[in-house]
C-alpha cells in the first residue's frame, strides 16, 4: 500500500470522526443485502426518502428494477435496468449485493439477466440526488446510475460528449424496451435529437443545438437549469427559462419521452406554502424541444413522427397525437405511435377488372403526407385526380394541389395535420355496406379464407415442429446419458469391461502415463479402484462423452430452438425484431430462456 493511499484513508477516517452527522445522511447498503420482486414493493430508500431503488410493478405484466420518486403518488420512474431481453421481470426475481462484493440481478429462474458488476463492491447507496452508486473498498465509485442513463436526467447530472452518454426513449408509456428516439451530445459538440431505426441507415436529426466544435457538456445543475457548456465551463446555450421554479420546493426531471420530445418537468413538493401554494399536485412542463415534432421530423427513410399510414397533429396541450385516416385502425391499439392498417381488403392488381367500384375516396382536411410520390399528373381537375387513384391499384392516397395530382402508394409516410395546410389529401377506402356477392368477390373471399387457413396451419405446424424437435433433443440426450452411464458386468473370462469416460479419466490419473499408440487410439496405464488391478486403457478421440464438437453442436441447436420460440411468442411485445434475431444468431446478443409461447392458464 502506497504512502499516498494510507494518507487518503486516514483523512477519510478523520472526516468520519469529526462529522458524524454527514455519515448518518448516507444509508449504506451492506454486503449480503438483497431485494426480491414481490407485491410488497420492498426497496432501498435515499436518506430523505425522496428516491427509492427496487422492483416496481408495471401493470399486470411484471416488474422493473428501477429508481423512482418515492414521495409522490405517481412513483415516477427516472432510471431502469435494461435487461438482456428488454422484457419485464417476473415475481421472484432478485437483485443482490453478495457477500463476495458482486452486484447481480437474477430472473425468477435464477439466470443473470443484466450486466453484473463483479468488482469487489464494498457497499451501495441510494443518494438523495436520485443517483444509485456502487463503492469499492477504496471509497471509489465504480458504477452509478447517473453514468448509465436511460430516458431521464436529474439535477446534478451531466452528459458528456461522445457515444457513452445517450438518452433513449422507451417504446411506449408503459413499455420500457428501447424506443426509436435518442438524445446525444455528439463527439463534435453538437447536441442532437434523432430517430434511430437501423444502425446501417443514417438517422434523421429533427432538432439540434448547432454547437459543432464548441459544445462540451450538457449540465443539469442543482438549481434546476439545463445548459450546454464549452470546455472552459462557460454557458453556450441555456435551455431552461430564467424563471424556472426552485429545486427546494419542486422536484425536477428532464425526460426524452416516447413521442420523441425532450421535456423538463417539475412537481411541487409536500409543502403548500410559497412557490407551491395553489399549484396542482402533478408533473407539468416548463420547456420542451422540439416545439412541434410533427413538422420537425420529416423522415426520408422512415415513417415520420408517427407510424406508417397515420398522421400527426398537435393537441390542445401542444403534445403530438397520432391519428388514423378514414378506413384505417391502429395496428397496435396500445401503441398509437405504431402506425395504422386498413380495415378493408386493399384493391387487387391481379383481378381482370381492378374493381374501382368497390372503393371510394375520403378527404382529410389540412393534411399532407410528404414524400414517396410515384407519379404526378399535371393540369388535372380534382375529380380526375380521384378517378386516377381509384383506377390505379397501386394508389393508396392522392394529394391534389394547384391542378397537380400526386399519387402515393403503401405505406404512406410523414403524415401531418396543420392549420393552413394547402392542398387536399384523398384516401382510398373500401365502400361501406357494399354487398360483395359477385363471382369474383366470392372467389376472392374463398381465396382469402384458404390463405388464412394455410397461415393458421403453417403457424400451428411450426409450433408443433418446435415442440417435437425439442422433445427429440431431450430424449436423445436422455438416452445418450443413460447409455454412457451404463456399465456392463464383469466378463473376466473374456477380459472385457465397459467404462465411462469419467471412470477412465480417474483410473488413468487424467491419462497421465502413456504406454503406446495404435491406429485408432492411444493406450494409457490404468489402475482399477477394486483390487488395485493394473490394466491398459485405450482412449478414443471420437465418440466420447466429453466430445467438445458434439457439445458445441448441441449448444448451437439449443440456441436456435430458443430463438425460434422467442419468435412465436403470443405477446407481440415479446417477439424480437429481425435485426435483434440477426444479433442473436451472430452472438452479439445473449439468448435467454424464453417463456412459454402459448397462453395456458396455470395455478399459482
Amino acid at each position: 500500500m502506497t504512502f499516498a493511499l494510507v494518507i487518503h484513508r486516514l483523512v477519510i477516517l478523520l472526516c468520519l470522526q469529526l462529522f458524524p452527522t454527514i455519515v448518518e445522511t448516507y444509508h449504506n447498503i451492506s454486503l449480503g443485502s438483497s431485494l426480491i420482486a414481490s407485491d410488497d414493493n420492498s426497496s432501498w430508500l435515499s436518506p430523505s426518502g425522496d428516491f427509492a431503488f427496487g422492483f416496481q410493478r408495471i401493470g399486470t405484466e411484471g416488474f422493473l428494477l428501477s429508481i423512482w420518486f418515492n414521495n409522490i403518488p405517481e412513483k415516477t420512474i427516472v432510471w431502469y435496468a435494461r435487461t438482456r431481453t428488454e422484457t419485464l421481470l417476473q415475481k421472484g426475481s432478485k437483485v443482490e449485493l453478495t457477500n463476495g462484493g458482486d452486484f447481480l440481478l437474477y430472473d425468477n429462474q435464477g439466470l443473470e439477466t443484466w450486466n453484473s458488476f463483479k468488482h469487489r463492491v464494498a457497499y451501495a447507496s441510494m443518494l438523495d440526488t436520485g443517483n444509485f452508486v456502487l463503492i469499492n473498498e477504496d471509497f471509489v465509485t465504480i458504477w452509478q446510475s447517473f453514468g448509465d442513463q436511460t430516458d431521464t436526467i436529474l439535477p446534478t447530472q451531466i452528459l458528456d460528449r461522445g457515444t457513452e452518454s445517450v438518452l433513449v426513449s422507451r417504446h411506449t408509456q408503459t413499455n420500457y424496451s428501447r424506443g426509436r428516439f435518442q438524445l446525444q451530445l455528439q463527439p463534435d459538440g453538437n447536441l442532437e435529437l434523432y430517430a434511430a431505426y437501423d444502425p446501417s441507415v443514417a438517422a434523421p436529426i429533427y432538432w439540434e443545438s448547432s454547437t459543432k466544435q464548441t459544445g462540451f457538456q450538457l449540465v443539469f445543475n442543482q438549481s434546476g437549469h439545463i445548459y450546454l457548456t464549452q470546455t472552459n465551463g462557460s454557458i453556450l446555450i441555456n435551455l431552461t427559462p430564467a424563471n424556472v421554479t426552485s429545486t427546494s420546493n419542486f422536484y425536477h426531471r428532464a425526460t426524452l419521452d416516447y413521442d420523441g420530445v425532450l421535456r423538463q418537468y417539475v412537481y411541487p413538493k409536500i409543502s403548500m406554502t410559497g412557490e407551491t401554494s395553489g399549484v396542482p399536485k402533478s408533473w407539468f412542463t416548463v420547456w420542451s424541444v422540439p416545439p412541434d415534432i410533427c413538422s420537425s421530423l420529416k423522415d426520408p427513410w422512415g415513417s415520420g413522427a408517427c407510424g406508417y399510414n397515420s398522421y400527426c397533429r398537435q393537441d390542445e396541450n401542444q403534445r403530438p397525437t397520432c391519428e388514423c385516416p378514414p378506413g384505417y385502425n391502429y395496428t397496435d391499439p396500445s401503441n398509437k405511435l405504431g402506425g395504422c392498417s386498413p380495415n378493408f381488403v386493399p384493391q387487387s392488381c391481379s383481378a381482370s377488372s381492378q374493381e374501382a367500384h368497390l372503393f371510394d375516396m375520403k378527404e382529410i382536411p389540412q393534411t399532407d403526407f410528404a414524400g414517396h410520390d410515384y407519379e404526378n399528373l399535371i393540369s388535372i381537375t380534382e375529380e380526375s385526380c380521384k378517378e386516377a387513384c381509384l383506377n390505379d391499384c397501386l394508389c393508396a392516397i392522392a394529394l391534389f394541389r394547384d391542378e397537380v395530382c400526386w399519387k402515393k402508394g403503401f405505406p404512406f409516410t410523414n403524415g401531418i395535420m396543420e392549420v393552413g395546410m394547402s392542398g387536399k389529401i384523398m384516401v382510398k377506402v373500401g365502400r361501406e355496406n357494399f354487398s360483395h356477392h359477385s363471382d369474383n368477390d366470392l372467389n376472392n373471399d374463398h381465396t382469402s379464407t384458404k390463405i388464412f387457413i394455410k397461415q393458421l396451419l403453417l403457424s400451428g405446424s411450426m409450433a408443433i415442429n418446435l415442440i417435437f424437435m425439442s422433445a427429440t433433443i431431450l430424449f436423445t440426450m436422455w438416452r445418450y446419458h443413460n447409455r454412457t452411464q451404463k456399465v456392463l458386468p464383469y466378463m473376466l473370462d473374456m477380459n472385457v469391461q465397459a467404462f465411462t469416460y469419467k471412470e477412465l479419466a480417474l483410473a488413468t490419473n487424467s491419462f497421465k502415463e502413456e504406454l503406446g499408440r495404435g491406429a485408432s487410439a492411444t493406450v494409457y496405464k490404468a489402475v482399477l479402484a477394486s483390487g488395485q488391478r493394473h490394466i491398459a486403457a485405450g482412449r478414443l478421440d471420437l465418440l466420447v462423452e466429453d466430445d467438445e464438437e458434439v457439445i458445441d453442436d448441441m449448444k448451437r441447436l439449443e440456441k436456435l430452438v430458443m430463438i425460434a420460440i422467442w419468435c412465436i411468442q403470443e405477446e407481440p411485445t415479446l417477439r424480437p425484431t429481425m435485426y435483434k434475431v440477426t444479433q442473436m444468431l451472430e452472438g452479439v446478443v445473449d439468448v435467454c430462456v424464453p417463456p412459454n409461447p402459448c397462453t395456458i392458464p396455470t395455478s399459482d
